[in-house]
């Protein structure tokens, strides 16, 4: 919790610093910067500042880049073995004991979308389009997780507390609100984004509802035999 909280100031600092830096009064021009941070540390401090920036920007894309294929393969991976997808999801490669197969269609879902996100679109409506699918998929993700913290305990036979139980509402409610700013957005490549998002949840839903009744997951006879 002291972590989030101080995250949280920090990035509230952040948003203040950059205001400050770019003008109050010329925020017009802040949205349509690709990378805001690079211009100012360009004008405020030094060409080799906006070079050391980029260098952590690109090293931060390429973090992301591995964190989000690790994760995304292995649940995946989880989805595969407990029959909520095709069981070939579930190859594990032989000498790396990893979920190559789930990882090599999860990147080129990536590439397809990011090459044909960019043809349509354009650069920046392709970024503001892709980072606006990723970055509610991720709040939903959390919400969830949120909303789940006090059946978790219960089940564990934790007692769940008065923070355990009010503190996931509220940040749930907070992230309503996110998620209502962006949908009432008027930028073209948010809104595509955001319809395309719903479609996305109401099919996830409707494929749960279809799949929950043949999801009884593998034997390990089965599991054991998709090594490549």
């Amino acid at each position: 919790m002291v972590s989030t909280l101080v995250l949280g100031l920090f990035f509230v600092f952040a948003a203040y610093s950059f205001t400050i830096g770019w003008g109050p009064l010329n925020m017009g021009s802040y949205a349509s910067n690709l990378v805001p941070g690079i211009t100012l540390a360009d004008s405020n401090i030094g060409l080799w500042a906006a070079l050391l920036i980029t260098i952590f920007y690109i090293n931060s894309i390429l973090t992301d880049n591995v964190v989000f294929t690790n994760s995304v393969s292995r649940i995946t991976l989880a989805m595969s073995r407990d029959g909520a997808l095709p069981l070939f999801l579930s190859r594990i490669h032989k000498t790396r004991n990893t979920p190559h197969l789930a990882g090599a269609i999860m990147v080129t879902a990536s590439i397809v979308v990011g090459a044909v996100s960019v043809v349509v679109l354009g650069g920046f409506n392709a970024f503001l389009f892709t980072g606006t699918v990723a970055t509610l998929s991720a709040l939903l993700v959390h919400m969830m997780a949120n909303v789940s913290l006090p059946a978790i305990l219960h089940k564990k036979g934790t007692k769940i507390g008065l923070v355990n139980a009010v503190l996931p509402v509220a940040v749930s409610i907070i992230l309503v609100f996110v998620f209502y700013g962006t949908f009432v957005s008027i930028s073209e490549p948010i809104i595509v984004a955001s319809e395309l998002f719903a479609a996305w949840v109401a099919f996830g839903i409707f494929y749960s509802i279809w799949r929950a009744p043949n999801v009884k997951g593998y034997s390990r006879e089965d599991l054991n035999a998709l090594v490549d």
